[in-house]
């Protein structure tokens, strides 16, 4: 059995279009996992994602759109 780090290695291999396919199928592969189990949040976790909700909620929270998160990924 390969490890993880071989997997990663085969992986990455992959064309860019296979890993983001790859990426959705573990995503839905969670998504069904998760609704079987519990899954629990640390208290720190739990803080944080309702202080981002709260901001979500009251229209406070900056978010970016694909284009601006594309300049901002090439000017760093």
């Amino acid at each position: 059995m390969m490890t993880i780090n071989q997997q990663l290695q085969q992986i990455l291999k992959l064309s860019v279009k296979d890993r983001l396919h790859l990426i959705g199928q573990i995503w839905d592969s969670l998504k069904s996992e998760t609704k079987e189990q519990s899954i629990s949040l640390s208290e720190a976790q739990e803080i944080e994602l309702s202080r981002r909700s709260e901001l979500l909620h009251h229209g406070s929270a900056k978010t970016y759109s694909l284009e601006e998160m594309k300049a901002l990924k090439l000017t760093r």
